[in-house]
Protein backbone atom coordinates (compact mmCIF):
# COMPACT_ATOMS: atom_id res chain seq x y z
CA UNK A 1 0.00 0.00 0.00
CA UNK A 2 2.86 2.43 0.80
CA UNK A 3 4.51 1.96 -2.61
CA UNK A 4 1.19 2.45 -4.42
CA UNK A 5 0.45 5.60 -2.44
CA UNK A 6 3.80 7.05 -3.43
CA UNK A 7 3.58 5.81 -7.02
CA UNK A 8 0.24 7.54 -7.56
CA UNK A 9 1.70 10.89 -6.54
CA UNK A 10 4.87 10.40 -8.63
CA UNK A 11 2.87 9.49 -11.74
CA UNK A 12 0.48 12.40 -11.15
CA UNK A 13 3.55 14.66 -11.37
CA UNK A 14 4.50 13.22 -14.77
CA UNK A 15 7.35 10.98 -13.65
CA UNK A 16 7.86 7.22 -13.48
CA UNK A 17 8.67 5.05 -10.48
CA UNK A 18 10.24 1.62 -10.47
CA UNK A 19 10.19 -0.75 -7.52
CA UNK A 20 13.58 -2.23 -6.66
CA UNK A 21 13.06 -5.97 -6.68
CA UNK A 22 16.01 -6.88 -4.44
CA UNK A 23 15.87 -4.52 -1.49
CA UNK A 24 19.43 -3.60 -0.63
CA UNK A 25 18.75 -0.21 0.92
CA UNK A 26 16.51 1.19 -1.80
CA UNK A 27 12.86 0.44 -2.46
CA UNK A 28 12.27 2.59 -5.52
CA UNK A 29 13.91 4.74 -8.15
CA UNK A 30 12.20 7.68 -9.80
CA UNK A 31 12.93 8.83 -13.34
CA UNK A 32 11.86 12.40 -13.84
CA UNK A 33 10.53 14.04 -16.98
CA UNK A 34 10.70 17.64 -18.11
CA UNK A 35 7.67 19.81 -18.84
CA UNK A 36 7.50 18.46 -22.42
CA UNK A 37 7.45 14.88 -21.13
CA UNK A 38 11.02 13.98 -22.10
CA UNK A 39 12.95 11.77 -19.70
CA UNK A 40 15.72 13.46 -17.71
CA UNK A 41 19.06 11.90 -16.79
CA UNK A 42 19.50 9.64 -13.77
CA UNK A 43 17.01 8.64 -11.10
CA UNK A 44 16.77 9.64 -7.50
CA UNK A 45 16.22 6.95 -4.88
CA UNK A 46 13.61 6.28 -2.20
CA UNK A 47 13.56 4.08 0.87
CA UNK A 48 9.95 3.42 1.93
CA UNK A 49 9.00 2.42 5.45
CA UNK A 50 5.44 1.65 6.54
CA UNK A 51 3.99 1.75 10.00
CA UNK A 52 0.51 1.50 11.50
CA UNK A 53 1.04 4.73 13.42
CA UNK A 54 3.77 7.36 13.30
CA UNK A 55 6.09 7.28 16.32
CA UNK A 56 5.99 10.94 17.31
CA UNK A 57 8.12 12.80 19.80
CA UNK A 58 5.68 14.19 22.41
CA UNK A 59 7.44 17.53 22.92
CA UNK A 60 7.86 18.46 19.24
CA UNK A 61 5.51 16.25 17.23
CA UNK A 62 8.40 15.19 15.00
CA UNK A 63 8.21 11.67 13.59
CA UNK A 64 10.92 9.37 14.93
CA UNK A 65 12.40 6.60 12.84
CA UNK A 66 15.44 4.37 13.40
CA UNK A 67 17.89 3.68 10.57
CA UNK A 68 20.54 0.99 10.29
CA UNK A 69 24.19 2.08 10.21
CA UNK A 70 24.85 0.11 6.99
CA UNK A 71 22.02 1.90 5.22
CA UNK A 72 23.22 5.29 6.44
CA UNK A 73 26.63 4.57 4.91
CA UNK A 74 25.07 3.53 1.61
CA UNK A 75 22.73 6.49 1.35
CA UNK A 76 25.29 9.07 2.44
CA UNK A 77 27.70 7.93 -0.28
CA UNK A 78 25.15 8.19 -3.10
CA UNK A 79 25.87 11.29 -5.20
CA UNK A 80 22.18 11.64 -6.08
CA UNK A 81 19.38 12.38 -3.61
CA UNK A 82 17.96 9.62 -1.45
CA UNK A 83 14.66 10.19 0.34
CA UNK A 84 13.19 8.34 3.28
CA UNK A 85 9.41 8.07 3.00
CA UNK A 86 7.55 6.92 6.10
CA UNK A 87 3.96 5.88 5.41
CA UNK A 88 1.30 5.75 8.13
CA UNK A 89 -1.19 3.06 7.09
CA UNK A 90 -4.11 4.12 9.30
CA UNK A 91 -4.23 7.65 7.83
CA UNK A 92 -2.73 6.85 4.40
CA UNK A 93 -0.31 9.73 4.94
CA UNK A 94 3.39 9.79 4.14
CA UNK A 95 6.15 12.12 5.26
CA UNK A 96 9.63 12.42 3.83
CA UNK A 97 13.22 13.31 4.63
CA UNK A 98 16.12 14.14 2.28
CA UNK A 99 18.62 11.80 3.86
CA UNK A 100 21.98 13.21 2.73
CA UNK A 101 20.92 16.75 3.63
CA UNK A 102 19.80 15.54 7.07
CA UNK A 103 23.02 13.61 7.65
CA UNK A 104 25.13 16.64 6.74
CA UNK A 105 23.08 19.01 8.90
CA UNK A 106 23.16 16.66 11.90
CA UNK A 107 26.80 15.60 11.44
CA UNK A 108 25.88 11.93 10.98
CA UNK A 109 28.56 9.72 9.42
CA UNK A 110 28.24 5.93 9.43
CA UNK A 111 31.98 5.43 9.91
CA UNK A 112 31.87 7.54 13.09
CA UNK A 113 28.83 5.79 14.60
CA UNK A 114 29.42 3.62 17.66
CA UNK A 115 25.92 2.09 17.57
CA UNK A 116 24.39 -0.11 14.86
CA UNK A 117 21.49 2.30 14.35
CA UNK A 118 20.55 5.95 14.59
CA UNK A 119 17.23 7.67 15.17
CA UNK A 120 16.23 10.39 12.73
CA UNK A 121 13.38 12.87 12.96
CA UNK A 122 10.98 13.83 10.20
CA UNK A 123 8.98 17.03 10.11
CA UNK A 124 5.27 16.06 10.09
CA UNK A 125 4.66 19.01 7.74
CA UNK A 126 6.93 17.38 5.12
CA UNK A 127 4.04 15.49 3.53
CA UNK A 128 4.54 13.52 0.34
CA UNK A 129 2.46 15.43 -2.19
CA UNK A 130 2.97 16.80 -5.73
CA UNK A 131 4.96 19.88 -4.56
CA UNK A 132 7.27 17.56 -2.58
CA UNK A 133 7.87 15.33 -5.61
CA UNK A 134 8.60 18.38 -7.76
CA UNK A 135 11.10 19.59 -5.14
CA UNK A 136 12.80 16.16 -5.31
CA UNK A 137 13.13 16.57 -9.08
CA UNK A 138 14.66 20.01 -8.59
CA UNK A 139 17.08 18.67 -5.96
CA UNK A 140 18.20 15.91 -8.32
CA UNK A 141 18.67 18.26 -11.27
CA UNK A 142 20.67 20.73 -9.13
CA UNK A 143 22.92 17.90 -7.98
CA UNK A 144 23.40 16.67 -11.55
CA UNK A 145 24.27 20.21 -12.69
CA UNK A 146 27.00 20.32 -10.02
CA UNK A 147 28.31 16.92 -11.11
CA UNK A 148 28.37 17.96 -14.79
CA UNK A 149 30.77 20.78 -13.95
CA UNK A 150 33.45 18.08 -13.82
CA UNK A 151 35.42 17.75 -17.06
CA UNK A 152 36.43 14.36 -18.39
CA UNK A 153 39.21 15.76 -20.63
Amino acid sequence: MSFHHLAGIVVECGHTIQAVLSDYGYDASVMTHDEAGFVENNPFWIQIKATDRFDTEPATGRIRFTLDKRDIGLWASNPLPVYLVVFEARTKRACWLHLQRYFEREGIAANAMTNDSRRVFLDPAAVVDPPAVQSWREDKNRQLARMWEISHD
